[in-house]
């Protein structure tokens, strides 16, 4: 029965995640200058921002440095990412995000320098 359990779990996540995927890949095909925050949350573009040191101010800019962290090479005849890469770098964008979320409490109690 456990197993049951953790397989529709686990089957629950997936299905979520993919359907926000499927849903910022349309909405950056569609509507490429809208506002990122239409589809990511701030701390997620906040993520995105930092690794490639400049502002996300669209949508399909937002969508191609999640898909830089997935291994996606942009270059300027580029075609749009794929979802394979999309889905890595989702997992990767995930990740840090987490982790600035941990260091931002851990430098809230020890005192240390705003991130």
């Amino acid at each position: 029965m456990d197993d049951a359990n953790s397989i529709m779990l686990a089957l629950t996540h997936y299905y979520v995640a993919a359907w926000r995927l499927l849903y910022i890949d349309y909405d950056a095909r569609t509507q490429p200058n809208a506002f990122p925050r239409a589809v990511f949350r701030p701390l997620e573009i906040e993520v995105l921002a930092m690794i490639e040191k400049r502002r996300i101010r669209t949508l399909s800019s937002a969508v191609a440095a999640m898909a830089k962290l997935g291994g996606y090479q942009l270059y300027k005849h580029a075609p749009l990412p794929g979802i394979k890469v999309m889905v890595e770098g989702y997992s990767r964008m995930e990740d840090m995000e987490s982790i600035l979320i941990i260091e931002r409490r851990r430098r809230r109690r020890h005192g240390a320098k705003k991130i």
